[in-house]
């Protein structure tokens, strides 16, 4: 009867050690996710036509899960810190102009991003011209694609977008005016 017993609370202390070991591995978890340093700021201007725009919805998403929302005027620009290993995407929409979007891909290197034993930000400001449907072949399903694609240049170590992707975009839509630069 006593072996029984102390089998019995040997066993209810394994699985209260057990949990608490669990439950803190899960809240360290959690806290390393809250607490992971953005490596990328993204700064961004709109403009349609040469000129300054207000209004438009500007959505950060990574993968399909929108993280941050704004509403874009020209007196302050749309800023955005992103996590390493991360594919993000911009989407921009105004009424009456084409919806725009820019992705992103934050797999860096670990020896550049922990350069010096810390942790560095890496900066990508760009300006985007939104165009009216007017300006380019709406109809083209390459519309629905996002204008630049921006991923870490290991021999330039920056940030920056690919130029024969963005131009290739733009010819099969049509486009005749800039869209990024």
């Amino acid at each position: 009867m006593r072996h029984s017993f102390k089998t019995l609370i040997s066993m209810i202390c394994a699985v209260i050690l057990f949990n608490l070991s669990a439950e803190a591995q899960t809240q360290g978890k959690q806290q390393n996710s809250k607490d992971t340093i953005p490596c990328l700021a993204v700064v961004g201007k709109l403009t349609n036509n040469g000129r300054k725009i207000s209004g438009a919805t500007v959505q950060l998403f990574r993968g399909n899960q929108e993280v941050e929302k704004v509403v874009y005027y020209p007196e302050k620009e749309f800023l955005f810190l992103l996590e390493p290993n991360s594919v993000y995407t911009v989407v921009i929409e105004k009424e009456g102009l084409v919806t725009r979007s820019v992705r992103f891909e934050t797999t860096i290197p670990e020896e550049d991003f922990h350069a010096k034993k810390k942790k560095r930000l890496y900066y990508f400001d760009f300006e985007l011209e939104m165009v009216t449907e007017n300006q380019i072949e709406s109809s083209h399903s390459f519309v629905d694609f996002p204008i630049a694609m921006i991923k870490f240049d290991e021999k330039r170590k920056v940030f920056d977008y690919s130029k024969s992707y963005t131009q290739h975009i733009k010819k099969e839509i049509g486009q005749a005016t800039a869209g990024t630069k």
